[in-house]
């Protein structure tokens, strides 16, 4: 394996060599691979945040509603601040502080949304939109899973990561304590290092997203 180049195939090898899942009957290559994608799918842009899945949950308002659910298929977590029309749309993420600008008793006329609160999966928009309007907000996109040991990590150095990300998972599973702290310094080790490159990413570029 070439230094900093993972494949599936590779990131499965060292996934079972860091949790030490060396019987491959009790814990076939099948059952191994799918531990990889659910990490991978699932918890690996919420450790990490890279900057190659930052992308858009785009959708369009209809008219008297006021609630759009995520699609958390393909969205891991979004920021707080959007587009609505081309005018800012400001998120909330606490229910409290939201409910201090937007009584739940008022009833404000239906009019272009200007805030919104995500919970429960969904965003709820305030004022109710009153008409179409094209909807744009910053998020993390969830990275396709793998399918054959060819196949590559939107970014190939990902593979390390993702490897100490998922024996960190299985050995959570399993309750074995031992195992699980060794992998814990592992994963901040590496974690700290992918987070370093982000913000050196950041600090050279000053990515901001283009609407």
């Amino acid at each position: 394996m070439a230094t900093d180049i993972w494949n599936f195939g590779d990131i499965k090898t060292a996934t079972r060599n860091y949790a030490k899942l060396k019987d491959t009957t009790a814990f076939s290559d099948a059952n191994l691979g799918d531990a990889v994608n659910r990490y991978y799918h699932y918890d690996f842009v919420l450790d990490v945040k890279p900057t190659e899945l930052l992308d858009y949950w785009e959708f369009n308002t209809s008219s008297g509603v006021d609630t759009e659910a995520l699609d958390d298929t393909t969205v891991a977590v979004i920021k707080d601040y959007g587009r609505v029309a081309d005018y800012d749309l400001k998120i909330y993420f606490d229910e409290k502080l939201y409910y201090e600008q937007w009584s739940p008793l008022a009833s404000p006329a239906n009019a272009r949304p200007t805030e919104a609160l995500f919970y429960g999966g969904s965003l709820i928009m305030s004022p109710t939109p009153d008409a179409t309007y094209a909807v744009k907000i910053p998020c993390w996109a969830r990275p396709a899973t793998f399918s054959i040991d060819s196949d590559l990590p939107t970014r190939e150095e990902w593979g390390k990561m993702i490897a100490i990300g998922t024996a960190r998972m299985l050995a959570g599973q399993y309750g074995d304590t031992k195992r699980l702290t060794f992998l814990e310094a592992l994963f901040k080790e590496e974690l700290a290092r992918l987070q370093g490159k982000t913000f050196e990413q950041y600090s050279s570029k000053r990515i901001r997203p283009k609407y």
